[in-house]
């Protein structure tokens, strides 16, 4: 678009593709929060929450009022987020996973840069090399999925085996919780190492000048370790703060976003400094270090989880 009009016609078709994906939402999308509509089965009061596809759920709409959940009482509070990082498991978890992240992040934007300043490739043909990330993201977003979800099952399965042989407290508990650290974080530190070692050869071969087939293929698998933090940590918080999921999110967005916005801003006096191979050789070191935080929770994961039940028993909330 660029290259066949001008730079506005990406915000045109921007807002168009926007507009269309707005409309979908809209018209094809249900509400489901379960204080409105229960388990789907329930025809939402106001008129605002609903959308023209409850025509086709008429079977679903039974009026079962028994799958309702009580609505919880309480003010809007913005800063709900921040209360989390009391708990110094979170910021010692947020921390690393936002290094990695911002790595990723500058990587994109010295790779856009680049190609046009010192390769003198076009906007076509430097937005044909962004396939290379695009592609990688999806493969690690579904590929971490996948196996957050095998490890969790397996270590659970193992746990239960043996429970039995645990010694329990007086309320039948068991002595030793389930270690969702070790289940969420213990393969951490491998797309961790990944991202480090993969940022040192995309900075190096672009300090270079080599060719581009080494860089898109560290760009390609810093992409796909990226992801794998990512996720990880986003499930352990919700995993563990499941009464404030939403906030957990959005912390963990806050908190990577936040991080990739402060070595943008440095980026451009990073790479004059020390060179673009020296920013990358920086970035690698600054993620290995955030793997030894990983490994101090991970090896006290279990006095932790245990005054972290005490503490929540005591206050009514669920372990």
């Amino acid at each position: 678009m660029d290259t066949a009009w001008n730079w506005r016609a990406i915000f045109w078709f921007s807002a168009a593709f926007d507009g269309t994906v707005f409309a979908l939402v809209l018209f094809l999308l249900p509400e489901t929060r379960r204080t409105i509509v229960g388990n789907l089965s329930i025809v939402p009061k106001n008129w605002l929450s609903r959308a023209p596809v409850l025509v086709l759920l008429k079977k679903r709409l039974v009026n079962d009022k028994s799958t309702l959940m009580p609505k919880t009482s309480g003010n809007f509070n913005p800063f709900t987020s921040l209360i989390l990082l009391k708990n110094f498991e979170v910021p010692l978890t947020l921390f690393p996973c936002s290094l990695v992240f911002s790595t990723w992040s500058i990587a994109t934007v010295t790779l856009s840069t680049s190609f046009v300043q010192d390769y003198g490739y076009s906007t076509l043909k430097v937005g044909l090399c962004f396939f290379a990330p695009g592609v990688a993201s999806m493969i690690g977003t579904l590929s971490s999925g996948k196996l957050l979800d095998k490890v969790y099952r397996r270590m659970k399965k193992n746990y239960l085996n043996k429970n039995e042989a645990l010694p329990s407290e007086g309320n039948g508990t068991p002595a030793v919780p389930f270690n969702i650290l070790k289940a969420r974080l213990g393969y951490y530190p491998v797309p961790a190492l990944s991202v480090a070692g993969f940022s040192l050869m995309f900075g190096w071969c672009i300090s270079e000048h080599v060719n581009i087939a080494p860089i898109l293929i560290a760009v390609f698998m810093m992409s796909v370790s990226t992801m794998f933090p990512m996720s990880s940590v986003n499930t352990l918080l919700v995993d563990l703060y499941p009464e404030m999921s939403g906030s957990a999110a959005a912390l963990n967005n806050l908190f990577r976003c936040g991080m990739s916005a402060i070595f943008m801003s440095c980026l451009s006096k990073m790479n004059s400094k020390m060179t673009i191979g020296g920013t990358y050789s920086f970035m690698a070191g600054v993620d290995v270090a955030g793997i030894f935080l990983i490994l101090f929770l991970i090896h006290n994961s279990t006095s932790f989880l245990i005054k972290r039940r005490e503490k929540r028993l005591k206050q009514g909330l669920p372990v």
